[in-house]
Formats: C-alpha cells, structure tokens, sequence
C-alpha cells in the first residue's frame, strides 16, 4: 500500500496554521491547535453539526453560500436587548453575523430591524434586506424597508411599493423578485403581489396565481424563480403549492409532496432547488430535504437538530453547500449541508 510519502513525496507538514489550496488526500499537523487534519471528500450528502451562531434566534434571514455567508434580523428571546422594543421585553433583531465556514463574527447592525426578512446575496459582502415584520410605537406593522449590506455597513435603498411580512424572494443584488406574505400584515391577508428589484428601484411584475403563500419558499432568479408551499388564513391553512416565474408570470407546476411553510430557501436554481425545515403545523416540524429539479420532487437526508428546532430557521446556500442557523423558539444550532464528493478538511481523531 501506497504511504502518504510515496503518493505527495513529502511527510507530513508540521505548520502553525492550515495551509491554503489544499490537495485531496493532503494531511498536516497544525502546532497551534495541536490537531492534525486532512483533506478529503464527503462519501455521502448529509447534514452536519458545526459551530452555534453568537446570538439565539428565530426567524431571521442568510444570504450567501455554506462557506461564505451573513445572517440578519430575527426574533430574539424574552429578555434580550432589542434595537425596536415590543411587548413583555422580546424584541425584533438587527443584529448581523457573518460565516466563514468555520465560526460566526458580529457585524454592523441593520438600520431596520425585524424578522421575516426576504434575503438576497452571493456572499457575506454583498446582501440585500427586503421587507419584514416588527413592532412600532403603534403596534405590528409590515415595512417596505430595504437595505444593503457591504460586508461591514447597511445601506438604506429605495423602499419596495408594497409592504410585506413573511414573504419570499431570490435573485442577486442587482436583479430579484419579492412576493407573497401579508399584504397587509394580517393572518387573512396573504398577498398576490410581486415586486422586481433592478439594484436601485422596486417595479410591479407579475401576480401570483395563488395568494395562500405566506411563509413560503423561494429559490432561483429574477427571471427563473420558484416559490413553494407556504400558509393563509387563521387558523393556519398550509398549502403545497408550486409556481415557477419567468420575470414576467407565474405558472403553477407540480405541487410539493406535502404541506410546508417557513422552510429554510436558498439560492439554488430553480432547476436544482433545495428546501429543507419548516412545519407542517405549529407542533409538526419538518427535518427532511426536498429537492426540486425543474419537474418533479424528491426527498433527501434530514437535518441532525431536534425536530423542534426546524422550523423558523435562517437559510442560505448554492448546489455546492447549504448552511440552517437559528430556530424555534429560540436557538443557536447551525447545521451545513454537503453534497456527495465535496471536499472538506477534517480533524484526525483516534475514536
């Protein structure tokens, strides 16, 4: 058999911090944290436990991919600080945290803080904030509120036309799409209307063919984008639609297998969707993927956190990873997920 020698025609490097463009199959040992660890691919798709969030939270928002991300807004626990004040000293988020695959660092603050923020954006730097839910000294109220975020700083932009709560959305920057939700703010008011962002302005596209979509998931472009399942009513009617939108209508294709809202969307292709958390019902959270190819739907590996804690999730990522944080009620849990034949670094261990 082949040593490590005989196949990198080196022994094993002992550094004082991880090495960079690191091969498949290389192995080092890091003197500062006295582990050693290697490069290798996952055998399997699965879900993983990685390091909490600095902050507990639910129903806050991620741009971003599984190595390279930020997360916004939320709902923070009873007793926690909070940039907008409500009732019994709970309080919608500002805070913001970014990911670099490895742990979480506090950011600057949104301007606007709230939860079920609709999120857009490739990487940590580069996010947007559409719409949300929070308190005003007036009471509950839907924002047309949209901010940018740089890496560091949110930016206040041109506020969106029709105010939302617990929409959905996808695209970049500098071309999305935001829809459903309560419009108004309301469990009876679930909303048709679409808007499109260009990087600068919010313009009218086209209707949803179905309003029952609060809480529902998106994925895709501008103008190749996916909304799925989602609630309307009180009490809560969940549904399994599907539609797909082409920047100027939407159609309806083949609803998901089952009820679901407030899963965890992502910025996958509309052809190569995957959505994962949410609950059919306020006691009947929901671990397993569901992927979407542009037809039809399939079912993937479950997430490893308590059953409880999937729904009201932050949620990011591409076909190469995705990254859940936060959850009902309140919690920290981050989870990654990667596909089959994805390179990772390892630690060695002896168990």
């Amino acid at each position: 058999m082949a040593t490590y020698y005989d196949i990198f025609g080196q022994k094993i490097q002992y550094i004082s911090s991880d090495p960079t463009n690191v091969a498949t199959g290389q192995v080092w040992y890091n003197s500062t944290t006295n582990v050693a660890k290697l490069r290798g691919v996952t055998a399997a798709a699965a879900w993983s436990s990685t390091t909490d969030r600095n902050n507990a939270m639910n129903n806050g928002a991620g741009a971003g991919t599984v190595t390279d991300a930020v997360f916004y807004g939320g709902y923070q626990p009873p007793g926690n600080p909070a940039p907008i004040p409500a009732p019994g000293g709970t309080g919608y988020s500002a805070i913001t945290e970014k990911w670099d695959g490895t742990s979480w660092t506090n950011s600057g603050a949104m301007n606007n803080g709230g939860s079920n923020v609709i999120a857009y954006g490739p990487s940590s730097t580069s996010a947007i904030a559409a719409n949300r839910y929070a308190d005003s000294p007036g009471g509950v109220f839907y924002t047309t509120s949209t901010e940018e975020f740089d890496g560091s700083t949110w930016t206040n932009k041109n506020a969106s036309s029709t105010g939302k709560e617990s929409g959905a959305g996808a695209g970049v920057p500098t071309a999305a799409f935001a829809t459903s939700g309560n419009q108004p703010h309301g469990a009876n008011n679930p909303g048709t209307a679409t808007e499109e962002w260009d990087g600068t302005n919010w313009t009218s596209g086209g209707a949803l063919n179905s309003p029952g979509q609060t809480g529902a998931g998106a994925a895709g472009t501008l103008t190749a984008g996916l909304i799925c399942g989602g609630q309307y009513g009180y009490p809560d009617t969940k549904v399994a639609v599907t539609q797909e939108y082409n920047g100027t209508a939407w159609t309806s294709v083949t609803a998901m297998p089952a009820t679901r809202t407030r899963h965890g969307q992502t910025a996958t292709p509309q052809t190569a969707a995957i959505f994962f958390g949410g609950s059919e019902g306020a006691f009947s959270p929901l671990l397993q993927n569901l992927n979407y190819d542009g037809t039809n739907w399939t079912t993937g590996p479950s997430m490893g956190r308590p059953a409880p804690n999937a729904s009201a999730m932050g949620g990011t990522g591409t076909s190469g990873g995705l990254l859940a944080s936060g959850g009902s009620p309140y919690v920290a849990t981050t989870e990654q997920f990667l596909p089959a034949g994805t390179a990772e670094t390892r630690t060695v261990t002896t168990s």
